[in-house]
């Protein structure tokens, strides 16, 4: 079984994956430093310099590459659901968990290192937001409320219900 990290930009996937793979054994898979590493820059730099639709393939590669063998913890990228093919990876692949945080938490968590997040206007900010939602909550087998626990108090949970099949 694959457990793989949905949600929107600064919910904390890389890091509840990373605590989460820690606790449970499973190898951890980070899509977006898997496409870092292949092409020796950072997502924000690949966006510039090659364009969405470039990096929305390497991203299809670096899923199906992490989805390629069992119990394994994915982190996705926040926009790896606007891709079909990789959605429908994803939707395939494993147990979805949604970290769902508000837009005004992932305002306030960004370190500037999100172009989008600071880039665009509030207006189409939230338009972004709410077309994303949209597609975690479809694709989302379980939602984990991500706005105030730590990457470690929420990969015990994902562990305790996901892994050991524990009730809330």
């Amino acid at each position: 079984m694959n457990i793989v990290l949905i949600g929107f930009m600064c919910s904390g996937k890389s890091s509840v994956a990373e605590r989460l793979s820690e606790i449970s054994g499973y190898r951890l898979f980070d899509t977006d430093r898997m496409i870092e590493q292949t092409y020796k820059k950072t997502v924000q730099d690949i966006f510039i310099q090659y364009g969405e639709e470039f990096f929305r393939k390497a991203e299809y590669n670096a899923v199906k590459s992490a989805l390629s063998e069992d119990n394994r913890i994915i982190a996705t990228g926040g926009g790896a659901l606007t891709s079909p093919e990789t959605a429908e990876l994803i939707k395939s692949g494993g147990v979805k968990l949604y970290l769902k945080i508000s837009l005004k938490t992932a305002k306030s968590r960004n370190d500037g290192g999100r172009p989008l997040l600071s880039g665009l206007s509030d207006n189409q900010l939230k338009n972004l937001f709410d077309r994303r939602e949209k597609l975690y909550q479809s694709a989302a087998d379980l939602t984990v409320n991500a706005e105030n626990d730590s990457p470690e108090v929420l990969a015990e949970k994902i562990y305790k219900i996901i892994i050991k099949g524990e009730k809330n």
